[in-house]
């Protein structure tokens, strides 16, 4: 693979925008800090699971820190550290990385 290759955003055609992922990173532009509850209340979704999903895999690629791990029963708190832009990072299931159209560079895994 070339270094031109590997540098390349998704095809066009690939590429869909997940309404629920941009709701949740616009939301998480403007809260900065937040836990998962405040992502379910703000974007008004009823989906745990999937919030949990996104923020861990933003969390591997160095989008965000956990700031606490969850006490008994506390939720941890999370800050955004790479604002990149206004539209929301895109993961690549095939590359396991996460293509930023905001500044069209790859973030892999940093775990």
């Amino acid at each position: 693979m070339t270094e031109d290759s590997r540098l390349s955003p998704p095809k066009k055609q690939r590429r869909r925008v997940n309404p629920l992922r941009t709701k949740l990173w616009r939301a998480m532009r403007i809260l900065r800090d937040f836990t998962i509850g405040d992502l379910l209340a703000v974007c008004e979704v009823s989906s745990r699971a999937s919030i949990n999903t996104f923020c861990f895999q933003l969390r591997r690629a160095g989008y965000l820190m956990q700031r606490r791990s969850p006490r008994r029963h506390g939720e941890a708190r999370y800050r955004l550290l790479r604002n990149t832009g206004p539209e929301s990072p895109i993961y690549v299931r095939s590359r396991g990385l996460f293509w930023d159209p905001n500044d069209e560079k790859e973030y892999a895994d940093e775990h």
